[in-house]
């Protein structure tokens, strides 16, 4: 919408502004306008009741203190326990295929076997990351195959056991070049932990944002790894070849 700017010149004449256009094409690129019912919920605010003094604001917020770090870490908790049952039904799968094909004659080589025998979402999502890998800077497929791995857990799990698990590779799996990239793309908060632990804080602090949280949790994800991924391709523009 057009703003109208209005000032006063020494001799007190109105003196009119070139208008201002208001534009949100750019935040709505990634924010999606919600529904009338979700707008009117966050906006509304409900304030209940005010403590009587320090002493009972002190325990209100002991209270709802452990109430949030109890949360969080039943849904960090459930989370990760929900991919390590999806991963173990994924390896059934896997080896299920290979056992019915070694019963019928036709076995798989031993790699292929291996590879579906003990694949999870971590090593799905290796392959799909692995051409970004590529393109911000780790020149070398199969270590590009290694960082989209470290990638997928970074978003599966959380960028600590992704740490985890790039600080126990072996020193020549990953190159000191794709180390420093893969380090600049880990630096980040972009998981689905992450999406749990704003539930849980939203819906212990303000219930009336779950509604909002919950349906732009995705998005907020892709916005963070997005950045995650620029960061570490403007990294490897100033790292040595």
């Amino acid at each position: 919408e057009a703003t109208r700017v209005v000032m006063y010149d020494e001799n007190g004449h109105e003196v009119e502004l070139p208008q201002a256009r208001i534009s949100s094409v750019g935040p709505a690129a990634m924010v999606e306008s919600g529904k009338s019912d979700e707008v009117m919920a966050a906006e509304t605010f409900e304030e209940g009741h005010r403590p009587a003094n320090i002493i009972e604001a002190a325990a209100q917020g002991t209270q709802t203190g452990v109430k949030l770090a109890v949360a969080v870490g039943a849904m960090v908790m459930v989370f990760v326990a929900l991919v390590a049952l999806a991963n173990g039904a994924l390896a059934g799968v896997g080896g299920g295929v290979v056992g019915f094909a070694d019963q019928i004659g036709a076995p798989f080589a031993p790699a292929t076997a291996e590879w579906l025998a003990n694949i999870s979402f971590q090593k799905l999502l290796g392959y799909l990351f692995a051409p970004v890998m590529f393109l911000i800077g780790i020149s070398d497929w199969d270590q590009a195959q290694i960082a989209g791995g470290l990638f997928g857990t970074k978003i599966v799990l959380n960028e600590f056991v992704a740490f985890i698990d790039l600080g126990a590779m072996q020193a020549g799996e990953l190159t000191a070049r794709s180390r420093a990239i893969i380090t600049f793309a880990l630096c980040g908060f972009a998981n689905f932990s992450s999406i749990a632990i704003q539930m849980a804080v939203t819906g212990g602090l303000a219930p009336n944002q779950r509604p909002v949280i919950a349906r732009l949790g995705l998005k907020a994800l892709a916005a963070g790894s997005l950045a995650n991924l620029m960061s570490a391709a403007l990294a490897g523009l100033f790292l040595p070849l």
